[in-house]
């Protein structure tokens, strides 16, 4: 038991000696190193001033950038009418398919679905960007009984 309580002693005090300087934190304004890295990006900063002060940018480049914006919409325009032009080819092609002759009838491997009332005939319809048949009718199944 003695020895237990020596132990535990010994190591309260090891904590409390050596707490202080486990929580000690340099003041980083009084480090040499930080303090000479901002004296030294002081002194690219004012380098770099001198050197825009003497070698301004070129009046040209004002331009350039500004026929590269220009280039850069006239770019965006194009892909625009682009895809404009082949959404209305796809539309184009969906009312072909839909106005197309053909059955409207469902095909005779698709499964009948339990207690549903149809209301009309089935019909062609765009869903989805394809030409799908639809048949409207009611169902006493709520949506999670349906398959």
């Amino acid at each position: 038991m003695k020895l237990k309580l020596s132990l535990f002693v010994f190591f309260l005090v090891i904590c409390v000696l050596f707490a202080p300087r486990l929580r000690a934190q340099d003041n980083p304004q009084n480090d040499p190193d930080l303090k000479k890295m901002m004296k030294e990006a002081e002194d690219m900063q004012k380098e770099a001033n001198e050197l825009n002060k003497e070698n301004p940018p070129p009046p040209d480049a004002k331009k350039k950038l500004a026929e590269m914006e220009a280039q850069a919409k006239a770019e965006e325009a194009r892909q625009e009418q682009e895809e404009k032009r082949e959404k209305e080819k796809l539309e184009a092609a969906l009312k072909k398919q839909l106005e197309a002759p053909g059955p409207l009838a469902f095909p005779d491997w698709t499964p009948a679905t339990p207690q549903f009332t149809a209301k009309g005939s089935p019909a062609k319809k765009i869903v989805s960007d394809e030409v799908r048949i639809i048949q409207a009718g009611t169902s006493t199944l709520t949506p999670n009984e349906l398959p």
